[in-house]
């Protein structure tokens, strides 16, 4: 009886230690931890070939994309107040600049790239995403799926 509750408290306490683990894909899950160390509130979306990680880490919201075991891009949400006044301008200097911002995101991608993803409400039935880098340039724009 003694030896059934030593294994089942190391089947519990390995189980645990593991749980982290289960909730993320095993292809991207040593990747994801070592991106993200701090991340809680983990949700996994598993398309096909794709994974979609959403979390909070630090206080902040984030959705980080894989394909194929391998890191496509992050998105933090990211407040319009916090952009650099450099965006801000490029934004404004933009046939887009009056359009009402609905929404920012700051969008990191593995070549170490920052940029950021603004979504703007558009007069015709679609909104769209215009794309600045730090200092304010477009960069594309594109429809929101």
């Amino acid at each position: 009886m003694r030896h059934l509750f030593c294994i089942s408290v190391f089947i519990f306490l390995y189980g645990f230690s593991n749980a982290q683990d289960e909730k993320v894909p095993p292809g991207i899950s040593d990747l994801f931890y070592m991106q993200y160390p701090y991340a809680t509130n983990i949700k996994v979306n598993k398309k096909w070939r794709a994974s979609e990680v959403d979390f909070k880490m630090k206080g902040e919201h984030y959705l980080a994309s894989y394909e194929k075991n391998e890191w496509r891009y992050s998105l933090m949400d990211y407040d319009y107040n916090r952009l650099p006044s450099k965006v801000k301008k490029g934004l404004k200097s933009t046939k887009y600049g009056k359009k009402d911002v609905l929404e920012t995101t700051l969008v990191y991608l593995p070549s170490g790239i920052e940029e950021y993803r603004i979504k703007l409400k558009n007069d015709s039935f679609n909104n769209r995403y215009i794309y600045l880098n730090e200092n304010g340039k477009v960069i594309r724009i594109s429809r929101v799926r």
